[in-house]
């Protein structure tokens, strides 16, 4: 059954990212993951937006997609290619616009979108990461109270952009 491929396509190309710690061994999980994504129909090839009907019939897809935005986001920090970074926050903007609000998937990706413009260090990057994160703790001074384990990440994120900002 499609779900139970889903689950062991995931499986295989988690494993690989496990293990990963050198540029290649991402490079090797990312061209899993696009594997994955390609053989479920998740993007659309015309719009290359995700195909919601997809995630309605494998909902393990979204989480998988997100895990590839983290290998992209393990490949910018690696390899020092500013185009990875790119290519992760495109893919979390991507399950902002397909997510609801206040969901794991919600959460994951506005996260990494943070951790994404605070270590990609483009001129504008640091103050949008700043902004961004207290936007979401104004709404959500708790932010997800940790129904999904992110408040943690959340605060350890602040005190890094506190460090780098200079307490600021």
């Amino acid at each position: 059954p499609p779900q139970e491929r889903v689950e062991f396509a995931t499986r295989l190309a988690r494993c690989y990212s496990f293990v990963a710690s050198s540029v290649e061994e991402w490079e090797n999980a990312k061209k899993q993951y696009d594997t994955v994504i390609a053989s479920f129909d998740l993007i659309d090839p015309k719009t290359k937006r995700i195909n919601v009907e997809a995630v309605n019939q494998a909902p393990g897809l979204l989480i998988l997609y997100i895990e590839l935005g983290y290998v992209y986001f393990e490949l910018a920090k690696k390899s020092n290619q500013k185009f990875q970074y790119e290519r992760a926050y495109d893919i979390f903007g991507e399950v902002l616009r397909v997510t609801g609000s206040g969901t794991e998937g919600w959460w994951l990706a506005k996260y990494m979108m943070l951790c994404v413009l605070f270590e990609r260090g483009g001129p504008s990057d640091f103050e949008n990461a700043k902004v961004g994160l207290e936007s979401i703790k104004y709404g959500n001074p708790r932010f997800d109270e940790n129904k999904y384990g992110m408040e943690t990440r959340f605060l350890e994120l602040e005190e890094k952009i506190k460090k780098v900002g200079g307490g600021k």
